[in-house]
Protein backbone atom coordinates (compact mmCIF):
# COMPACT_ATOMS: atom_id res chain seq x y z
CA UNK A 1 0.00 0.00 0.00
CA UNK A 2 1.29 3.44 -0.94
CA UNK A 3 2.34 5.99 1.65
CA UNK A 4 2.90 9.75 1.37
CA UNK A 5 6.65 9.12 1.69
CA UNK A 6 6.46 7.33 -1.65
CA UNK A 7 5.81 10.78 -3.20
CA UNK A 8 7.13 13.51 -0.90
CA UNK A 9 9.53 14.05 1.96
CA UNK A 10 11.34 16.91 3.62
CA UNK A 11 15.01 15.95 3.43
CA UNK A 12 16.37 18.84 5.50
CA UNK A 13 15.99 22.44 6.58
CA UNK A 14 19.43 24.00 7.05
CA UNK A 15 20.87 27.50 6.64
CA UNK A 16 17.71 28.89 5.01
CA UNK A 17 17.62 26.03 2.51
CA UNK A 18 14.57 23.77 2.49
CA UNK A 19 15.40 20.53 0.65
CA UNK A 20 12.47 18.39 -0.45
CA UNK A 21 12.29 15.23 -2.50
CA UNK A 22 9.38 14.55 -4.84
CA UNK A 23 9.13 11.16 -6.47
CA UNK A 24 6.85 8.66 -8.12
CA UNK A 25 4.05 9.20 -10.61
CA UNK A 26 1.76 11.95 -9.31
CA UNK A 27 -1.47 10.76 -10.90
CA UNK A 28 -4.80 12.44 -10.21
CA UNK A 29 -5.56 9.58 -7.80
CA UNK A 30 -2.33 10.20 -5.89
CA UNK A 31 -3.16 13.90 -5.61
CA UNK A 32 -6.64 13.06 -4.37
CA UNK A 33 -5.29 10.62 -1.78
CA UNK A 34 -2.09 12.36 -0.66
CA UNK A 35 -2.32 15.94 -1.95
CA UNK A 36 -3.63 17.46 1.29
CA UNK A 37 -0.98 15.63 3.35
CA UNK A 38 1.80 16.67 0.96
CA UNK A 39 0.58 20.27 1.01
CA UNK A 40 0.38 20.26 4.83
CA UNK A 41 3.90 18.84 5.12
CA UNK A 42 5.26 21.42 2.71
CA UNK A 43 3.46 24.29 4.45
CA UNK A 44 4.71 23.11 7.86
CA UNK A 45 8.31 23.06 6.60
CA UNK A 46 7.97 26.52 5.03
CA UNK A 47 6.34 28.02 8.12
CA UNK A 48 9.11 26.56 10.31
CA UNK A 49 11.47 29.05 8.62
CA UNK A 50 9.52 31.81 10.42
CA UNK A 51 9.47 34.27 7.53
CA UNK A 52 13.20 34.13 6.81
CA UNK A 53 14.11 34.42 3.16
CA UNK A 54 14.89 30.92 1.91
CA UNK A 55 15.88 28.76 -1.04
CA UNK A 56 13.83 25.71 -1.93
CA UNK A 57 15.81 22.78 -3.32
CA UNK A 58 13.24 20.51 -4.98
CA UNK A 59 14.58 17.19 -6.19
CA UNK A 60 12.33 15.78 -8.92
CA UNK A 61 14.89 13.25 -10.17
CA UNK A 62 12.76 10.33 -8.92
CA UNK A 63 9.60 11.42 -10.71
CA UNK A 64 8.87 10.28 -14.25
CA UNK A 65 5.88 12.59 -14.94
CA UNK A 66 2.70 13.84 -13.29
CA UNK A 67 -0.96 14.32 -14.13
CA UNK A 68 -3.01 17.50 -14.70
CA UNK A 69 -4.29 17.80 -11.12
CA UNK A 70 -0.70 17.69 -9.93
CA UNK A 71 0.02 20.89 -11.88
CA UNK A 72 -2.70 22.71 -9.93
CA UNK A 73 -1.38 21.27 -6.67
CA UNK A 74 2.16 22.37 -7.52
CA UNK A 75 0.97 25.87 -8.44
CA UNK A 76 -0.56 26.10 -4.94
CA UNK A 77 2.76 25.01 -3.42
CA UNK A 78 4.62 27.62 -5.46
CA UNK A 79 2.20 30.25 -4.18
CA UNK A 80 2.88 29.12 -0.59
CA UNK A 81 6.60 29.43 -1.33
CA UNK A 82 6.15 33.01 -2.55
CA UNK A 83 3.85 34.02 0.31
CA UNK A 84 6.40 32.90 2.91
CA UNK A 85 9.40 34.87 1.64
CA UNK A 86 10.78 32.22 -0.70
CA UNK A 87 13.70 33.55 -2.72
CA UNK A 88 14.46 30.97 -5.41
CA UNK A 89 13.47 27.40 -6.20
CA UNK A 90 16.28 25.21 -7.50
CA UNK A 91 14.63 22.26 -9.20
CA UNK A 92 16.52 19.09 -10.09
CA UNK A 93 14.58 17.91 -13.13
CA UNK A 94 16.37 15.49 -15.45
CA UNK A 95 13.24 14.59 -17.46
CA UNK A 96 11.83 16.96 -20.11
CA UNK A 97 8.18 16.04 -19.48
CA UNK A 98 8.48 16.92 -15.80
CA UNK A 99 10.15 20.25 -16.73
CA UNK A 100 7.21 21.07 -18.99
CA UNK A 101 4.66 20.27 -16.27
CA UNK A 102 6.52 22.34 -13.69
CA UNK A 103 6.72 25.25 -16.12
CA UNK A 104 2.94 25.07 -16.61
CA UNK A 105 2.42 25.03 -12.84
CA UNK A 106 4.71 28.04 -12.38
CA UNK A 107 2.84 29.92 -15.10
CA UNK A 108 -0.34 29.57 -13.01
CA UNK A 109 1.31 31.70 -10.32
CA UNK A 110 1.69 34.62 -12.72
CA UNK A 111 5.46 34.60 -13.02
CA UNK A 112 8.30 32.16 -13.50
CA UNK A 113 11.40 34.16 -12.53
CA UNK A 114 11.76 32.46 -9.15
CA UNK A 115 12.77 29.07 -10.59
CA UNK A 116 16.17 27.73 -11.62
CA UNK A 117 15.99 24.34 -13.31
CA UNK A 118 19.04 22.06 -13.38
CA UNK A 119 19.49 18.50 -14.60
CA UNK A 120 21.45 16.97 -11.73
CA UNK A 121 22.03 17.26 -8.01
CA UNK A 122 25.68 18.31 -8.30
CA UNK A 123 24.68 21.34 -10.35
CA UNK A 124 21.86 22.08 -7.90
CA UNK A 125 24.25 22.19 -4.95
CA UNK A 126 26.51 24.62 -6.80
CA UNK A 127 23.59 26.90 -7.62
CA UNK A 128 22.31 26.77 -4.02
CA UNK A 129 25.75 27.76 -2.70
CA UNK A 130 25.83 30.73 -5.07
CA UNK A 131 22.31 31.80 -4.11
CA UNK A 132 23.10 31.60 -0.40
CA UNK A 133 25.38 34.61 -0.94
CA UNK A 134 22.30 36.66 -1.89
CA UNK A 135 20.13 35.94 1.14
Amino acid sequence: MADVSDYFRVVSIEENVLHIELKGFWSDEVIEQFGPTIQAGFRKAVVSLKGKRFILLADWSGSPIFGPRAEEHLAESMTIFKQHNGYKVVEVVPKALVRIGLQKAAAQTGEDDFRIVVKNFTEAREVVEELKQDI
